[in-house]
Order: C-alpha cells, then sequence, then structure tokens
C-alpha cells in the first residue's frame, strides 16, 4: 500500500507485484492494472527518463538489435 497528496487531493494504490531493482541508484518496479483508476494519475506525474535514449525494436517488439 502506498499514497501520496497534493495540496488537498490524496491518491493511494494497493499493489501486488513490487521489486527491488537496484540500492544504489534507488529503484524499484511494480506493476499497475491497465484498469486501476490511479494509474494515469502515474503516467501524469511521470518523466519519459528514456525520451533521449536511442533503440530499435527487435523481432517482436520489444527494444532488441
Amino acid at each position: 500500500m502506498s499514497g501520496t497528496y497534493r495540496g488537498e487531493t490524496r491518491t493511494g494504490m494497493a499493489v501486488r507485484s513490487f521489486s527491488s531493482v537496484s540500492l544504489d541508484p534507488p529503484l524499484i518496479c511494480f506493476c499497475p492494472a491497465h484498469t486501476s483508476s490511479t494509474r494515469p494519475k502515474i503516467r501524469a506525474a511521470g518523466v519519459d527518463r528514456f525520451a533521449e535514449v536511442g533503440w530499435t525494436p527487435g523481432a517482436f517488439g520489444a527494444p532488441g538489435g
């Protein structure tokens, strides 16, 4: 369970899948459902940190060579 607020707006989320990716830098991974009412708020608040990273799609569309 996680929660936050901005001004008077409170947002919370319970996730079933949560994993530590790295301690240095501290990174986590969680997987919200596409049907989550919190998911659009997460997307709206996020920054695309990979926007300037060059990649090409592999055979099945995933990043690859």
